[in-house]
């Protein structure tokens, strides 16, 4: 049972040290770019957890998953709204290149639908995404990403918000 015990902890400590970076937070912003969607923009922070797994291909592409939660404001016309959004992202990286490509599906609940430009249709809605990040250092990264919100359909109202989104980033 010893022996078990410290191959066990050996183990442990190998994967903690292999892979130290884990974490990533962050900030970012940015607005809606399609006219007949009224000014939206929305500003939020962001918090990630690198999942223990990680996929490589005989390509040298490697995807590595990570489960995001964010939190932040979304501000249509002249008002204002809660945002939260929680969701698996999946990042594609190319050996050591330090752009990398996500993208990912995240659950978003709203504190308010109702905008004096748009009514989005309910309070829970769906928002995808797609972007490129690069990593300046080990630990910083920028990023660019386009996202989709929609309630996909769950209510009869369902116009769908286009915004394009700039971030920084921290790993550690």
């Amino acid at each position: 049972m010893k022996r078990i015990f410290i191959l066990l902890l050996l183990l442990l400590s190998k994967v903690a040290y292999a892979d130290a970076q884990d974490y990533l937070i962050g900030v970012r912003g940015g607005s809606s770019f399609e006219s007949d969607a009224g000014h939206f923009r929305q500003a939020d922070a962001f918090a990630g957890l690198y999942l223990p797994w990680k996929w490589d291909s005989y390509l040298g592409l490697s995807f590595k998953p990570r489960v995001e939660v964010s939190a932040g404001c979304l501000s249509g016309g002249s008002e204002d709204g809660f945002v939260g959004t929680l969701g698996p992202v999946i990042e594609l990286r190319e050996g050591k290149f330090p752009v990398t490509l996500e993208g990912g599906v995240s659950l978003t609940g709203l504190s308010r639908y109702e905008f004096s430009e748009k009514d989005l249709g309910g309070r829970f809605q769906f928002t995808d995404h797609l972007g490129l990040d690069w990593h300046i250092t080990k630990d910083f990264m920028v990023g660019w990403r386009y996202q989709h919100m929609s309630n996909a359909g769950i209510y009869k109202h369902n116009p769908g918000l286009n915004l394009m989104m700039l971030s920084a980033g921290y790993n550690f």
